[in-house]
């Protein structure tokens, strides 16, 4: 029986230490706004949550084309062509 629970999203450690090197820690959440900003957005809601040592951001938003591959919706800080090559 495998007990070992997986996780429903994994951090790039690499390139979050790359993204981050220098940066403030709210450096995270413009970079949570930017992305939604890089789409079709109408709305764009930012919750940030601070229970019992544990922070929590949400950043929502109507893409009506969600996400062009699914699975980076799991890996945060993962590189992508937008960030050699931004539109």
């Amino acid at each position: 029986m495998n007990t070992k629970r997986k996780s429903w999203f994994e951090v790039d450690k690499d390139g979050l230490k790359a993204l981050q090197l220098g940066k403030p820690k709210s450096y995270i959440i413009r970079e949570l706004v930017a992305n939604a900003w890089d789409e079709n957005i109408a709305p764009c809601k930012i919750e940030t949550i601070h229970e019992n040592g544990i922070a929590t951001i949400s950043v929502e938003d109507d893409n009506p084309e969600g996400f062009r591959d699914l699975t980076d919706s799991y890996t945060i800080f993962k590189h992508t062509d937008k960030r050699s090559n931004p539109k």
